[in-house]
């Protein structure tokens, strides 16, 4: 699957050009009331961060707890890592996550993985031969 190389018409260069202000009119209404209401002063330090590194020799990724912070276009091809609750999960946002969520993209509950039943553990497996 090949993944979109525009966002509503706009391509990658267009939107880091424009100011978060001017991008915030074509995002979804609730990333539009964020960026209209202002940010926490964690988010704008984080927004420093991403605006300061460059995704050529990014050796490692920027660390955050910032799950409700908004996916800008300055943010697309950069290393991030989301902490889960538990540890920190790495992602790399893209062209079509611009206007959701860091927390979106790391998910929190694992889900389940169910193997088999194991001996003994049916009344049909009780007269199995592999038990001993």
């Amino acid at each position: 699957m090949v993944l979109p190389k525009v966002y509503k018409g706009l391509t990658l260069e267009e939107l880091t050009s424009q100011k978060i202000e001017d991008i915030a009119k074509i995002m979804p209404s609730r990333s539009r009331r964020v960026i209209l209401r202002g940010f926490t002063p964690r988010q704008l330090k984080f927004m420093r961060d991403i605006s300061a590194i460059n995704p050529e020799n990014q050796k490692k990724p920027i660390k955050t707890h910032e799950r409700e912070m908004i996916i800008f276009p300055q943010m697309v091809g950069k290393r991030i890592s989301v902490h889960n609750g538990r540890d920190f999960v790495e992602i790399v946002p893209n062209i079509s996550m611009i206007g959701r969520r860091l927390g979106e993209y790391v998910l929190t509950r694992k889900i389940p993985t169910h193997t088999k039943a194991g001996v003994g553990a049916s009344k049909s497996s009780k007269h199995s031969e592999d038990k001993k």
